[in-house]
């Protein structure tokens, strides 16, 4: 990706641990790169450790833009925080406990927990996501299969039955006129083969959505709802001074948290795509951020 004897190839080694990059991807041709999985080291022999922290994800705070548009750096917080949930079926489901046990962790955000009732659980959520009027965020706990990024389908339930799975033709094709931040934790949600791209990622983004969260492999159902519990606690944490956490921001520190404390890559299997500088805050405290100087003035010709 970055020649050696090129310039790029030199200030990409040159940047220090923590240091941003943001990669634009102006080819307007389908291809899919996980940038977190880029290795800039040599490669070990057989038997010898690698070193973890040599993987972008883990080194730097990447930035995958495919489909810049304006937009405001504020999530409404407000707005409803809508978490599509896996039911399951069969007592021995084991993803089915950690959904349970996952929900039961998120409940401090207060979130919309959908299905609300036990009755026309796929008729819920498809009729949300095809019109998710006021949402901010759009989370899903289930399963999925993508093949290589094509035909993909969410399943919420124990059976491959039309009833627990929504194919890409139960979610909607109208635009998310919110341009909420989309997380879909399941495996392989933005895995892809590399020629192509994910047709589950490009969906969400094509509708609007500011940014998506996806894996790139299968990912163990336990580490998932770990992931997911972690991430969310740095997004809606302020920091000592009282202002937000991006997005993006939140994701580079899951993936340190879980390399710090357990030697874990596996924040390196999520891919954050498009735009990381967004914030659950309002627009006024997000512009405070970005222009300290000019909002100072502001806050003061008012006392005055």
């Amino acid at each position: 990706m970055f020649p050696e004897g090129t310039e790029l190839n030199s200030l990409v080694k040159e940047l220090a641990p923590g240091d941003r990059l943001t990669i634009h991807w102006k080819d307007c041709t389908p291809q899919h790169v996980p940038w977190p999985l880029l290795y800039r080291g040599s490669l070990p022999r057989p038997g010898e450790p690698v070193q973890a922290q040599d993987f972008l994800g883990l080194r730097l705070r990447i930035s995958h833009v495919v489909q810049p548009r304006p937009t405001t750096r504020s999530l409404d917080d407000d707005a409803v925080r809508a978490h599509l949930m896996y039911w399951g079926g069969q007592a021995n489901d084991e993803t089915l406990r950690a959904a349970q046990e996952h929900a039961l962790e998120l409940a401090s955000w207060q979130p919309t927990v959908l299905p609300a009732t036990d009755q026309g659980r796929k008729e819920q959520l498809s009729a949300f996501l095809w019109n998710p009027a006021s949402v901010s965020l759009i989370y899903a706990f289930c399963q999925a299969a993508t093949g290589a990024g094509n035909r993909p389908s969410l399943r919420f339930g124990s059976t491959n039955d039309p009833c627990d799975v929504l194919q890409l033709t139960d979610m909607g094709v109208d635009p998310l006129t919110d341009q909420p931040l989309v997380f879909i934790n399941a495996c392989e949600t933005s895995a892809a083969d590399h020629t192509y791209s994910n047709e589950l990622q490009n969906m969400f983004l094509e509708r609007g959505s500011r940014a998506y969260i996806g894996s790139e492999c299968k990912v163990p159902t336990s580490f998932a709802a770990r992931f997911a519990s972690v991430f969310f606690h740095f997004l809606y944490s302020r920091s000592p001074s009282g202002a937000p956490t991006a997005a993006g921001e939140a994701l580079a520190q899951t993936r340190k948290f879980f390399w710090d404390e357990y030697r874990s890559i596996g924040g390196l299997f999520y891919s954050y795509v498009n735009e990381d500088q967004i914030f659950f805050a309002k627009p006024l405290e997000v512009a405070a951020m970005h222009r300290p100087d000019r909002s100072t003035a502001q806050a003061r010709a008012r006392q005055a």
